[in-house]
């Protein structure tokens, strides 16, 4: 014969994140173990309650920084490019190399696939 154990477990009470906030402070103002004991909640909820709220601040806090880096960095190079095309002298450097970018590179044509210079299509070798 075996005895069924009534296996009863508490309800979970959800916790808005209003109510955490203000538990937070509260534990702030008279420390966690007398707010537990206060308001009926265990301190390893509390504590794990602050650790997420500490955790979500570090990582706004890391993601904003990053977001003004990227816009400084992103902002002073275009500054640099805008001063560089303004710049009078570099107007020479940037017509020479345009003619010159290419000249180094010889090419060689192994094989016609097709040829485009006859003037109709139907005269086109393939």
């Amino acid at each position: 014969m075996t005895k069924s154990i009534p296996t009863s477990k508490k309800p979970r009470k959800p916790h808005t994140p209003e109510f955490r906030e203000e538990v937070l402070t509260f534990a702030e103002r008279i420390g966690v173990a007398a707010a537990a004991r206060q308001l009926s909640l265990y301190e390893s909820q509390i504590y794990n309650w602050r650790s997420k709220q500490q955790s979500r601040a570090t990582s706004s806090e890391r993601e904003s920084g990053q977001t003004a880096e990227i816009v400084t960095t992103t902002l002073t190079l275009t500054e640099a490019v805008l001063r560089w095309k303004q710049n009078i002298l570099n107007e020479s450097d940037q017509v020479e190399g345009r003619k010159s970018i290419f000249s180094f590179y010889r090419i060689r044509i192994v094989h016609t696939i097709r040829d485009y210079t006859s003037e109709t299509r139907d005269d086109a070798t393939v």
